[in-house]
């Protein structure tokens, strides 16, 4: 099914908007739209995307954000989405996936990438996608030169992936970056905190990322006022020592 989050209406569009989410959610094969709005958010499958397409972005002209979610044929899916003109009205694209045969890869993220209607993309998040330090490499030299939210949670980063996208010539807008769940460690906050003429960025989220408030104290000095998420692995606690009472015997 596709879910519509919908805004509020305008008041002197009601009657107009009501026939177009009629007409819209006929296209789409969708039922439950409770509510009159313009839609902001489109939740579908790649496939659900590629058919109603151009359906959909004609009755909703306030779409802005697709969320999608993709199945085990993920490489032709994204084929088929690279050549939709439509995605040029995009401006926030969430990909996710729930298991191991559904993940794009940085082969499936290369296939995106190539698609020519990016170029106004403003957020740009991949759960769980098993980029890697391939696929960052990817996003640091991609048309992406409007990009200013990215997250890469659990995408099988290293440090040298986080050394490319800090060093890109393109992500010049970027302000928030979530690499939580990848293997940041010190040299990729080290790139980061060398960024700094480079990108104005705000939020930086590291949980689970292999970083200590030492690592990050460069990053937090480079970028006055940044916002770190992160937790530090916890402190090793001292062993206790054994209580040996019944094992040498009270008389020992």
């Amino acid at each position: 099914m596709i879910q519509l989050e919908l805004a509020s209406a305008y008041g002197e569009r009601q009657a107009e908007l009501g026939e177009s989410l009629l007409r819209s959610r006929d296209a789409r094969g969708c039922d439950g739209l409770g509510r009159e709005g313009f839609a902001r958010d489109w939740f579908c499958s790649i496939d659900q995307l590629v058919a109603h397409a151009a359906t959909v972005f004609a009755e909703e002209p306030f779409l802005r954000r697709l969320i999608l979610c993709t199945s085990p044929d993920v490489q032709a899916q994204l084929r088929a989405l690279a050549v939709v003109p439509e995605l040029a009205r995009v401006r926030e694209l969430s990909i996710s996936t729930t298991e191991q045969r559904t993940r794009p890869g940085s082969e499936g993220l290369a296939t995106l990438l190539a698609s020519p209607h990016w170029p106004r993309l403003e957020g740009l998040q991949l759960l769980h996608c098993a980029i890697g330090d391939a696929g960052a490499k990817l996003l640091a030299r991609a048309a992406l030169s409007e990009l200013q939210a990215l997250d890469l949670t659990d995408n099988d980063i290293g440090p040298d992936g986080v050394v490319a996208l800090a060093g890109s010539p393109v992500l010049t807008r970027l302000r928030m970056l979530i690499l939580s769940r990848n293997n940041v460690g010190w040299g990729g906050v080290a790139a980061l905190a060398d960024a700094g003429n480079r990108m104005p960025l705000e939020l930086v989220e590291l949980y689970e990322a292999g970083v200590t408030s030492a690592v990050v104290e460069p990053l937090a000095k480079r970028f006055p006022g940044i916002e770190l998420r992160y937790l530090p692995p916890p402190e090793p606690q001292p062993a206790e020592e054994a209580d040996d009472t019944f094992t040498k015997g009270p008389f020992v």
